[in-house]
């Protein structure tokens, strides 16, 4: 297992390298004009723009600045917004906590639903409960994040009163008041994770329990419950896994609708609002954020790949 993650580590260190000039690259190469967005069209003059550049550093060399600016990340510094004057690290410590509770619960949503209909459905194909899974995973995929953000909205704030329908607290300042003002969001992304992932635990339990090896066990008297837990369901999640991860990332790409409908002050309002306002410094922070956590979760699931199935561990 050692030798698979320093092999892993080997590969994906190159690559956050990588992303960063990219990053660095696209939000400096392209048309954006920070200091012109400062200014306004009213007070922006040449002499004016030329001061504020040189103040930003922007008028010197492209690889000073990256390097610069690489420097200062690996020194924990990410910068400071252009249009507010905050730090992006400490920016990024109080939206971080946002965008991580609603991408675990909503992980956790999908697994609790998944889950168990895939492995029923596995066990009793075409059945009632079978078809009905099947609806539900079309109906998931087919959905929007904000459609069904604004009928959860709709049902639960305006019709029953039960749930405020935007706003944030903190969970240690107040976790009911937080609980409730998290159960909708939570709900939009962990559903529409959850009817991919209950497809994809359906087929590979399908495929697992004509194994050889399935069979043998029902043949030595083994209880089913005990094949299906000992025998069965690791070998039936390793590619459950994969899509697991996939959909961890693609809930991070839906934070940034989820967060603004329900007015939640994560890392995707965040970066919706950079690019809003043109600050150059918040867009870098917010990709290069979202690049890393998509690196982590790739190198996450290869490491439980190779716990799940060793022979990935050799190979």
């Amino acid at each position: 297992m050692k030798k698979l993650i320093v092999r892993r580590l080997a590969v994906y260190v190159p690559t956050v390298l990588l992303v960063t000039f990219i990053v660095f690259s696209l939000s400096n190469l392209s048309n954006l004009n920070p200091v012109a967005a400062l200014l306004g069209e009213h007070e922006y003059t040449k002499e004016l723009a030329e001061a504020y550049r040189k103040d930003l550093g922007l008028d010197r060399p492209f690889l000073v600045r990256y390097f610069r600016w690489l420097g200062n990340i690996a020194q924990g510094d990410l910068g400071r917004s252009i249009r507010t004057g905050s730090s992006m690290s400490e920016e990024l410590v109080q939206r971080y906590q946002v965008t991580l509770e609603l991408a675990l619960g909503s992980i956790l949503v999908t697994m609790l639903i998944a889950v168990p209909i895939g492995i029923y459905s596995a066990l009793r194909p075409r059945s009632a409960g079978d078809y009905l899974g099947t609806v539900f995973a079309i109906s998931g995929v087919a959905m929007p994040n904000f459609f069904m953000g604004i009928l959860l909205i709709y049902a639960f704030a305006v019709v029953l009163g039960w749930l405020p329908s935007n706003g944030y607290v903190e969970p240690w300042d107040n976790p009911v008041e937080n609980l409730r003002l998290m159960v909708m969001p939570i709900l939009t992304l962990g559903t529409a994770g959850a009817a991919s992932v209950m497809r994809q635990t359906r087929s590979a339990m399908l495929e697992v329990l004509r194994e050889d090896y399935v069979r043998t066990a029902h043949a030595k008297g083994l209880s089913g419950r005990i094949v299906l837990v000992r025998h069965a369901l690791k070998n039936g999640l390793i590619p459950v896994v994969t899509v697991v991860g996939l959909r961890l990332v693609q809930m991070l790409e839906g934070s940034a609708i989820v967060e603004t409908i329900f007015s939640l002050p994560g890392m995707g309002q965040f970066a919706v609002h950079g690019v809003q306002n043109m600050d150059v410094v918040a867009i870098q922070t917010s990709i290069l954020v979202f690049a890393s956590i998509i690196i982590v979760v790739n190198l996450l699931v290869d490491l439980l790949y190779g716990y799940l199935d060793p022979r990935v561990r050799y190979t």
